[in-house]
């Protein structure tokens, strides 16, 4: 007895490349998420560099810190009348200077980036928010409260 058998390798080889296919597009969506999560950890890595940066120069000028000259609402924007590298500058000078480069840093490296401070009873909030997704639908913040 004779069996006709005609086109199984040819269904065997399409299963296997369905197959492949399969894990193929599912190696593409682990990169995906892969390159989503170290992205967001990147970001994260900035808010929190930026936030202890602000603080160590807050606590690094008393007298303008004491005096209110950090605080700093959202979409604010400080431009600083000197170069305090350069030249000597009063407290509230320095905190212009201080806030002028840490804004321009923020918006280098977190899109749609801002910060916000507030200086009070000897304890600085510092806040930061950027946009977390390319649509501007996502918004993190970070916030720290740190004792001067």
């Amino acid at each position: 007895m004779k069996h006709n058998q005609n086109g199984v390798a040819l269904l065997e080889v399409l299963i296997a490349l369905v197959v492949v296919a399969v894990g193929l597009i599912g190696m593409a969506l682990l990169q995906v998420t892969a390159m989503k999560h170290a992205h967001q950890g990147q970001m994260h890595s900035h808010s929190t560099y930026l936030l202890y940066d602000i603080t160590d120069r807050i606590r690094a000028n008393g007298d303008g810190a004491d005096s209110g000259d950090y605080d700093l609402a959202f979409g604010s924007n400080v431009s600083a009348s000197k170069n305090c590298e350069s030249v000597e500058c009063t407290s509230a000078e320095m905190a212009d200077f201080d806030l002028d480069q840490w804004e321009d840093h923020i918006l280098r490296v977190l899109p749609g980036g801002e910060g916000a401070v507030s200086v009070s009873g000897g304890v600085a909030t510092v806040s930061i928010r950027y946009d977390d997704d390319r649509d501007e639908s996502d918004t993190v913040t970070y916030q720290l409260q740190a004792p001067l």
